[in-house]
């Protein structure tokens, strides 16, 4: 019977050493019913039948090295591990896995699989009986669907699917075992289609062959199949949730229009000047409106102004309310004074309004970068004048003026002590140089004062002011509504609604386009928004790549930023200082969502930054050809993750200003005359951070950079071995190369061959060509020629061979088997593994740019492929394999 079902077998393949080898597996065909046990014999020889073509060869005819390196399966040197015995054992793993069962180094001498005839039996006995990553074929085979679901784990990824490329393996394969099973004297079953066994209830569903790696488990299975989706799904949602925060809760225009923060304004309303302010509420001595600075008076009248006129000139914006529950957000205790009342009309019983002005100047030493290396210096005394501190070190930098007013107080009996709770307005005016018009901070708090009243001095003693612990104190502030704050908003409103159509455009199939028909601006920028489109579905792109990798999202959205960064600024950091006091609560965690969203912005810095550098190197330099400037590849992120990563830094951006700022001290007018004292904007609290987070910012930038290469060193090399790898790394402002590449492996050819659906590789197009500039440079000729010569033997191969390789040669399938695409993030890796489609296996093409970065398709005939060819693949989703 053996010879008859093999009439042609190569001499090494004998009975007896079938025989000899099955026998260390007992339990192979022997577990079940007669039954049973001739389908598992059947389902062997119909798989082995097909890898080995009828056993007439032992190893494949085309050979590959099949190596996929890691520090747990080395590879020797110079060796090769392609197919080889009855079962075509592939792959340099599935080597050493084996030869640690044979008891062989055979990693080292590969060749005694095809060449020991007890070593030919054994390598297919062991793929079938061993527990392996994808599963043991033994105890599945006996199963309701267990041929079909055996196909899967011999060769899925070329056979098994919606649409597998490789049909006819999976049909000769099931003609194989159908013919065994009549010999045997067995009746087949039913279900020997992958495709068959996907519709039954009953059976598994089917599973892809990046997700086997965790499918015996049932939240492995989950974590595999939904895992890369749901996080690729979660980056994107978390940018989308971000820029909506932005544009809605920190949008000026609408704060201010809802109008919650003018009740802020209340006590100071029906008060026009500083003058009229003395008049209206009682000052302790030495802190009244007589003797603030010529600067705190002009903030102070410019607030009051500003209160009073009601135009469009400032924002009246609320911050939020946070709960006061220790010292450290306690502002109470600067009422504790002693409050001259008015001679002529303050007696026992009656209503006084209590208020305290505290004009001075803060002085700050040091940056942020050298409080980090040398630390803080010693403070200096609380005495301590103007020139003292300059020769210290300290500079003027902000000027302040902190003016807190109270609604009535009741003035006590004589000899009494009154506990009263009053509500603290707080006016806060700050200008960062001098005669700046100033911004001012909002708030309100309840403060519990113990008072007494001399009727002799006619003073109320404040001997005691607390907050309410408990209660909550409101901030808000006061900015100024300039054209470059209302501009912004008006950028980041049109940036958002590019970003939302030409994402919605990228989420359909872009019909391939000639570049020189963009023939003018209006075609061109019609090509940018609304493009002809095919109406066919293609997720390639997701909105986090295209936020961070649009040329013209990136410069408007960073414009928008700087417009704003000064309110930004000033908004985010009182807000902060406020919140990294306040206890954990949804308030808190609201506002640090709200403080994350503005520092947000910055991460399009990073993007345009690394844009900018990437079309500067080429500029400045003199490369000729794409592939061949390194340093221009360095400025790329492989994933819009090592974007987000990179905007960590950022979540610390106020941390780390305010660290800067740490060696400060202010100087009171009550200290010394603050008159002649000027504070320099350069020097002031506004700007003095930036230099030390542009730094710190540049470093941690190219700290990602370069984390992401030696990660993903081994795809990146492959990526720009590929040409459409290089339009993205070497020749375009892109910043981020991956849009889902599956390697596959081509023999001898030096570059790197990807898969890629005809759809995705349209809309590519259509970004790079839209909202990238392209650097115009031509492939290298020597990579031309090595394409058009593997390009052409291929297809004189194919027309001899095309109808026989999904037959009985063993090399027919692995010919072009991919090879696995392998990025490792946060010690996770992803796999992708994608079939070849039949019809498109023997065509390889080459993407390239013309002298005007216009991108065209050209076939191994140097030949180019125009539009109207793609389309009909783009219906079936047909793909090409670029090389």
């Amino acid at each position: 019977m053996f010879l008859d079902a093999f009439p042609n077998a190569h001499p090494l393949y004998t009975y007896e050493n079938l025989l000899a080898m099955a026998a260390k597996y007992p339990e192979f065909a022997s577990t079940g019913d007669v039954t049973a046990d001739r389908r598992e014999v059947a389902t062997f020889l119909g798989h082995v039948a097909l890898e080995s073509g009828d056993l007439r060869f032992v190893e494949e005819l085309k050979v590959s090295t099949m190596c996929q390196e890691s520090p747990e399966y080395p590879c020797a040197p110079g060796k090769q591990y392609h197919g080889r015995g009855a079962i075509q054992l592939s792959w340099n793993y599935n080597y050493k896995d084996f030869g640690k069962v044979a008891n062989i180094e055979l990693v080292q001498f590969p060749e005694l699989v095809a060449t020991d005839p007890d070593l030919l039996w054994w390598s297919a006995l062991w793929y079938s009986n061993d527990d392996r990553w994808n599963g043991n074929i033994h105890k599945v085979v006996g199963k309701p669907g267990g041929f079909a679901y055996v196909t899967f784990m011999i060769n899925g990824g070329l056979e098994c699917g919606l649409n597998p490329s490789n049909k006819k393996s999976e049909a000769t394969r099931i003609a194989n075992y159908v013919k065994f099973c009549s010999m045997l004297g067995v009746d087949p079953g039913d279900n020997l289609s992958q495709r068959m066994w996907r519709s039954t209830k009953s059976r598994r569903s089917y599973v892809s062959p990046q997700l086997t790696l965790l499918r015996d488990t049932k939240m492995g299975y989950i974590m595999a199949k939904y895992g890369p989706p749901a996080v690729k799904l979660f980056v994107s949602a978390m940018c989308v949730a971000l820029v909506t925060v932005d544009v809605t809760t920190n949008n000026w225009e609408i704060i201010d229009v809802i109008g919650n923060g003018n009740t802020l304004l209340t006590p100071l309303l029906n008060v026009d000047s500083s003058d009229d302010l003395a008049s209206e509420y009682s000052f302790p001595v030495g802190r009244g409106v007589e003797s603030t600075s010529t600067v705190g008076i002009f903030m102070l009248n410019y607030t009051m102004r500003k209160m009073n006129l009601r135009d469009n000139s400032m924002y009246v914006l609320t911050g939020d309310d946070f709960l006061i529950d220790g010292p450290l957000n306690d502002i109470c205790s600067t009422l504790k004074k002693t409050y001259q009342l008015p001679t002529n009309q303050t007696n026992v019983g009656s209503t006084v309004k209590l208020a305290t002005i505290k004009d001075s100047i803060q002085y700050i030493r040091g940056t942020a970068i050298t409080n980090l290396l040398y630390g803080l210096g010693t403070p200096p005394p609380a005495t301590t004048q103007h020139d003292e501190l300059i020769s210290m070190g300290f500079m003027p930098a902000r000027t302040d003026l902190d003016l807190r007013v109270t609604t009535g107080v009741v003035v006590p009996p004589v000899g009494t002590t009154s506990y009263t709770n009053v509500t603290m307005y707080r006016f806060y005016p700050r200008a960062f140089c001098s005669g700046c018009e100033p911004v001012s901070e909002l708030g309100l708090s309840v403060c519990q004062l113990t008072s007494t009243y001399n009727a002799t001095t006619k003073t109320l003693v404040v001997s005691s002011s607390v907050a309410n612990y408990g209660e909550y104190y409101s901030m808000g502030f006061m900015l100024e509504r300039t054209g470059t704050t209302a501009g912004s908003l008006y950028v980041r409103g049109f940036c958002v609604l590019f970003v939302m159509a030409a994402f919605a455009t990228s989420q359909k199939t872009v019909r391939w386009t000639d570049g020189a028909t963009l023939t003018s601006w209006y075609k061109k920028l019609t090509h940018m928004v609304a493009p002809t489109l095919l109406r066919h579905p293609c997720h390639t792109l997701d909105f986090s790549y295209f936020c961070f990798n649009s040329d013209l999202f990136v410069l408007g959205y960073v414009v928008a930023v700087l417009l704003d960064e000064k309110s930004c600024n000033i908004y985010s950091r009182a807000m902060f200082s406020w919140n990294k006091n306040a206890t954990a609560s949804a308030t808190s965690a609201w506002v640090f969502v709200r403080i994350l969203a503005m520092n947000f912005r910055w991460m399009w810095l990073n993007c345009l930054l690394i844009k900018f550098l990437k079309w500067f190197v080429n500029f400045a330099t003199a490369t000729r050809y794409s592939g061949r400037n390194h340093l221009v590849a360095y400025l790329n992120f492989s994933t819009p993750t090592f974007v987000y990563i990179a905007g960590l830094f950022f979540v610390a951006r106020n941390n780390l200003l305010d660290y800067g700022l740490l060696d400060s001290v202010n100087l009171e007018s009550s200290t010394q005359s603050l008159e002649g004292i000027s504070v320099n904007i350069f020097n002031s609290v506004l700007f003095r951070g930036y230099p030390s987070l542009v730094l710190l910012m540049l470093i941690n930038v190219f700290v990602i950079l370069t984390v992401g290469w030696v990660v993903n060193r081994q795809w990146w090399h492959k990526v720009a071995k590929n040409s459409l790898g290089r339009q993205q790394m070497y020749n375009s402002t892109s910043i981020i190369a991956d849009v889902g590449y599956t390697f596959i492996d081509m023999g001898e050819y030096q570059g790197q061959v990807v898969l890629i659906p005809v759809r995705s590789l349209c809309t590519v197009q259509w970004f790079l060509t839209s909202q990238t500039i392209r650097f115009g440079l031509p492939e290298h000729p020597s990579v031309i020629r090595a394409m058009t010569s593997k390009g052409v033997s291929q297809l004189n191969t194919s027309n001899v061979t095309v109808g026989k390789r999904y037959s009985s040669s063993p090399s027919a399938k692995r010919d072009l088997a991919p090879t696995f695409s392998r990025r490792e993030t946060n010690g996770t890796v992803h796999v992708d593994v994608e079939a070849t489609e039949a019809e498109n296996e023997v065509e390889l093409l080459m993407v390239a740019q013309d002298l005007d970065g216009y991108i065209h398709l050209y076939n191994a005939l140097k030949a180019e492929v125009q539009a109207p060819s793609m389309e009909g693949k783009v219906i079936n989703d047909s793909k090409y394999q670029l090389a």
